[in-house]
């Protein structure tokens, strides 16, 4: 019983707790000092105000973090074939209407990319893994997703639905129990963002397994900077806030023990 409650808080905590520390709210928090603090220091608050809305918003500053932090792609022609692979889901607004179809955040690339996976012979079966869960909302998101690997022409023979999981850590574990009972010589191959690959990864490892991992949907560009990316962008505000809480989402795993 206690257990089932430090896994309830957990992920209260891991679905509320970020909003409070993302990029744009330490934007508001030093607005407020600037209108309320001690009046001294109201224009110390505002230069600083200034400042990090620059820092924050400079596309070059966030475009080199994310070159660092996303793994590197790799090209179709040299993935190394699996047996199976792990598509994750998350790429997909469930709380959208009409519900006659999937509405496709920017982590579609997940979804495109492991069709052509499967149609170019890297992959042989897809094990789907996750639910759609926040505060308010409950969906088994990877039945739809199987909906749309049909029309894709893969057939219903080879997806594995793992629909229990809300996060990646579950993710993981219920991806081990899969492939240990049912494809126990697979090794799979990992499909996810590129930003989220490091975490994904490191729950895969955590759990006995050794993906060949596959990172999709880059944040980062390549191309030379040109004038614009000095300018204040709310695309470079966004960029911080995955980073943001991606970052926090692997410090919380550390110290559950989750990677």
């Amino acid at each position: 019983m206690v257990l089932f409650w430090i896994s309830i808080m957990f992920f209260f905590l891991s679905k509320t707790l970020y909003l409070l520390v993302m990029p744009v709210m330490w934007l508001f928090y030093l607005l407020l000092l600037t209108l309320f603090g001690p009046k001294r220091m109201r224009r110390g608050f505002l230069v600083a105000t200034l400042a990090l809305f620059y820092f924050l918003t400079n596309g070059v500053v966030v475009n080199e973090l994310l070159l660092w932090w996303e793994r590197e792609p790799v090209r179709f022609s040299e993935v190394q074939p699996c047996d199976t692979g792990v598509l994750l889901t998350g790429f997909t607004y469930m709380s959208r209407l009409p519900a006659d179809r999937l509405h496709y955040n920017e982590g579609a690339d997940r979804l495109a990319h492991t069709i052509r996976l499967y149609h170019e012979g890297r992959i042989r079966r897809i094990i789907v893994s996750g639910a759609y869960e926040t505060l308010h909302i409950s969906v088994e998101e990877a039945p739809l997703i199987k909906q749309a690997l049909l029309h894709a022409g893969i057939p219903d023979s080879v997806i594995v639905m793992e629909n229990k999981s809300r996060n990646t850590h579950e993710n993981a574990i219920n991806t081990a129990r899969i492939i240990t009972e049912r494809f126990p010589d697979s090794r799979p191959m990992l499909i996810t963002s590129a930003f989220h690959m490091r975490r994904a990864e490191a729950c895969f490892r955590q759990v006995g397994l050794d993906p060949v991992i596959f990172p999709t949907d880059f944040r980062a560009s390549n191309q030379p900077y040109t004038f614009e990316y000095f300018f204040p962008s709310e695309s470079s505000l966004d960029k911080w806030q995955t980073l943001s809480r991606e970052w926090l989402g692997m410090l919380a795993y550390k110290v559950k023990g989750y990677i």
